[in-house]
């Protein structure tokens, strides 16, 4: 798998970077099975989606993530309920370093979790 991470600076730059991405349950019983929760109170619609996974490379919180392929480079995390179909963009929850039984840097265990706005302008 392979996803794009944005890097946060004055500008958005985009680089490529491989990972393995899994989702994961969401908690709470007012949330559905796909994660769209509807209220009438002050949150209204949420929609959440949360993904784990093992990245080489270390994330930093500020950054974020989009565009998550397969293998065969086809978008794997899009919003469906949109024409268009524009790839989810996701933010870095957490990031912690993984070792295996030597102790050496395994990889990083991260958790992502959808942005409620789906909109990466620098403007």
């Amino acid at each position: 798998m392979y996803a794009d991470i944005y890097i946060q600076e004055n500008t958005q730059n985009a680089s490529t970077i491989r990972c393995l991405l899994e989702p994961s349950k969401s908690s709470g019983t007012s949330t559905t099975a796909d994660g769209k929760q509807f209220s009438n109170g002050a949150v209204g619609y949420r929609e959440t989606l949360q993904l784990r996974g093992k990245f080489l490379t270390q994330l930093s919180k500020r950054w974020r993530v989009s565009n998550i392929r397969s293998s065969d480079n086809q978008i794997i995390f899009n919003q469906n309920d949109l024409n268009s179909n524009p790839p989810t963009i996701f933010e870095v929850s957490s990031c912690h370093p993984m070792t295996d039984p030597f102790g050496r840097l395994s990889h990083y265990d991260v958790t992502l979790e959808r942005v409620n706005v789906q909109n990466n302008d620098t403007g």
